[in-house]
Formats: C-alpha cells, sequence, structure tokens
C-alpha cells in the first residue's frame, strides 16, 4: 500500500524522539513521512511535497494521501498543479484538521479580527485571553518573517476563500474529512473558547482550538463523527505534557483512515 502522511505547519516530521504522527512510522514502516519547511506556503509546500513523492518512487499502484491541517492544503494544492505522473494514480486525500475554510486563531495571529483587546478584557470575553495567550506566538512570527509571510497567511479565511475559488476537487481522487472536536490541553483552552464564542452555527462553534468542524469538513461532510481530541491530539500529541492523549486512540482512528482509503475504489 502507498501511503503518504502530510504534515501541518511549522514541525517537522521528526524532531529527537517527538514524531509528528505519534506511532505512525511504526505502524506503517513503509509509508512516506515527507518533510516539507514548516514556514513555507502553500504553493511551496506543495512543490516539496511531490518532490518528495517522486524520490519515494512507488513502484506500483495507486498512491493514498493522509494529511494533517495545512498538509491538507498542500495536497489539494498537488493535486491541482504537480506531475501527472504522480497526481492521476492518487486515488484517495484525507484530511485531518484542515483549515480548509481557514482558521479564526490565524486571523487573530495576522491581525485580520476587528476587536481590541482592551475592548475584550472589559467585556470579560475569552477573546482578550486568547489574545493574550497569543501574545508568543506573535513574537515567533516576527522571529520568522517567512512564517508571517507564507504560512500563517495561507491560513486565513481571506486566503481559503481565494485558494478555494482556484483550487477545485479533483474528478479522479476520492476526498475524506476528519476533525477534533475536544479541549484536551490547557494550552488550547484559550482559543478554543475563542472560536467556540464567535461562531454562529454549531458547527462553527464545536472546534479543535484551531479549527472548527465548518472549517474542517471538505468536499462533503465530515467522514465519521468528530474525535475527542483538539488540534494536537488528533495526531497523538497532548502539547502540555508532550505524552500521548488520555482517552483517545489515535492509532486506531488512523487505522479507520488508511483502512478506508485503501478501500477506494479507482476511479
Amino acid at each position: 500500500m502507498n501511503l503518504v502522511f502530510a504534515s501541518g505547519v511549522l514541525f517537522p516530521q521528526k524532531v529527537g524522539p517527538l514524531e509528528y504522527f505519534r506511532g505512525l512510522p511504526d505502524e506503517y514502516p513503509d509509508a512516506l513521512f515527507p518533510n516539507v519547511k514548516g514556514i513555507d506556503s502553500v504553493e511551496q509546500r506543495a512543490k516539496q511535497l511531490a518532490e518528495e513523492i517522486d524520490q519515494k518512487k512507488f513502484p506500483s499502484g495507486p498512491i493514498h494521501i493522509i494529511a494533517h491541517s495545512m498538509g491538507g492544503l498542500d495536497a489539494r494544492r498537488f493535486l491541482v498543479e504537480g506531475p501527472k505522473s504522480l497526481t492521476e494514480r492518487v486515488v484517495s486525500l484525507s484530511t485531518i484538521a484542515t483549515p480548509h475554510h481557514g482558521s479564526l486563531i490565524a486571523d487573530l495571529l495576522a491581525g485580520e479580527l476587528e476587536g481590541s483587546l482592551i475592548t475584550d478584557l472589559l467585556a470579560g470575553r475569552f477573546d482578550g485571553l486568547a489574545r493574550i495567550v497569543s501574545w508568543p506566538l506573535r513574537r515567533v512570527i516576527e522571529a520568522f518573517p517567512g512564517l508571517r509571510k507564507n504560512a500563517l497567511d495561507d491560513l486565513t479565511t481571506n486566503f481559503a476563500k481565494s485558494f478555494n475559488e482556484k483550487f477545485h476537487d479533483v474528478p479522479t481522487v476520492t476526498y475524506y474529512s476528519y476533525a477534533g472536536s475536544d479541549n484536551t490541553s490547557l494550552a488550547l483552552t484559550p482559543t478554543h473558547k475563542f472560536i467556540a464564542r464567535r461562531g454562529k452555527t454549531p458547527d462553527e462553534r464545536s472546534n479543535d482550538g484551531l479549527v472548527t468542524l465548518a472549517s474542517a469538513a471538505w468536499s462533503r461532510r465530515l467522514t465519521e463523527d468528530p474525535w475527542p481530541a483538539d488540534h494536537f491530539g488528533v495526531v497523538g500529541h497532548n502539547i502540555d505534557t508532550l505524552d500521548a492523549v488520555r482517552g483517545f486512540n489515535h492509532i486506531e482512528a488512523y487505522r479507520r483512515v488508511v483502512d478506508r482509503a485503501l478501500a477506494t475504489p479507482p476511479s
């Protein structure tokens, strides 16, 4: 089976003993875990994804891509613009917690949301707390100009609108989408509440701390019920402790994702 696990923004596939997709390299030792640059734009990352898949040189058979977060946008662009020798072999794309319609937190960090910190604090809203928590992230963004110009901008709702108008589904590819909708780490509590307060519909309020169910759903409704984990928990991490998420078996969840993908008939 030809599996590709595409990672999201900022973090590499492996840092010391920490794996982006916790435990999945052992579960799927023959799969490709592409190393794309974490702070590059979707355009750049899609090209890197194509290069990595080409270098892997799957000898034969259909290819299935499973992508987390921004990796799903990279894969969608790759499927439209990538070399036909590769894209015509892709049968399915499964996206997990991908902000297909953008992320309010990216909007917040990019300064694209209305309202002020003082107003939010006086109103006693979680918006203010989310803005305070985002302050160190803003310092990181300032230290890496490429992140602000490339990756962060490509996760905003404004970018998503133009991206979706241009990069439509490929008829020969089956698209699946999955999402998390729980708050399993304290670090994402402020952003989780921030998004929940601003949502207008249940799916816009339910979120994983960074991405809503409404944004994660693509091409159809979510493929299965939301997973009980936050944005990092869906790949097996509790960012408070760097341990696995308690009460959620992400390995079993990915087995379902993989089994469903492999059962997809070629178009």
